[in-house]
């Protein structure tokens, strides 16, 4: 019993120096960092473009900017309309798709076109713009009958005469090295006077 209250005595007598030790290295560190000067974050230039709130700072300051800068939407009144609109963010990759006409429908189904992409959208898929312009977007998806049937389905059970809804789809895509990607796109097309869809933005 002598030996165990012994053997305890000098358990307690080790860690009360190694606490006095952490101690005084933990006092020491405490000067050493005291002693260097503050560090102090680089400022960005004061540009007066930094100044002002994004335009992707709210999905209502995306649609607004967007609206601007594809004015074909005005007739829309997207402005100022409590609808769904598939742009909340300028940021994220993002295409046009316009329809051609009847004469050039294949099979009887409008046959869409690509017309604009943006810079994300271009640096997702590989493809420079001009490569994108004209091609159909079954030049980089990968055909799902599905999803196509949904997208189908968007078109003719739309809630607006003139605008989809928003649907999310998740189609493979093929970038121009040759691989093969999954992505989550949202459609929504507009129509013309006629009922007939005018463009498409995926």
């Amino acid at each position: 019993m002598k030996h165990s209250v012994d053997a305890m005595k000098k358990d307690v007598s080790r860690l009360s120096a190694k606490q006095r030790t952490y101690t005084n290295m933990q006092h020491d560190l405490t000067q050493r960092l005291d002693s260097l000067p503050a560090i102090v974050p680089p400022m960005a230039p004061a540009r007066s473009e930094l100044l002002v709130p994004r335009p992707t700072d709210s999905a209502r300051a995306a649609r607004l900017e967007f609206l601007r800068q594809f004015p074909f939407l005005e007739r829309y009144n997207l402005a100022t309309r409590d609808v769904p609109f598939i742009v909340d963010d300028l940021r994220k990759p993002f295409a046009i798709l316009r329809f051609l006409p009847a004469t050039h429908w294949e099979r009887g189904v409008p046959l869409p076109i690509m017309v604009y992409a943006s810079a994300s959208f271009c640096e997702l898929t590989q493809y420079e713009l001009h490569e994108l312009q004209g091609c159909p977007p079954v030049h980089l998806g990968v055909p799902d009958r599905t999803q196509h049937g949904q997208l189908i389905q968007n078109i003719t059970h739309r809630t607006y005469a003139d605008i989809t809804d928003t649907i999310q789809v998740h189609p493979l895509m093929r970038t121009k090295n040759g691989n093969i990607i999954k992505t989550t796109l949202r459609h929504q097309a507009f129509f013309d006077d006629d009922g007939d869809v005018r463009a498409r933005a995926p």
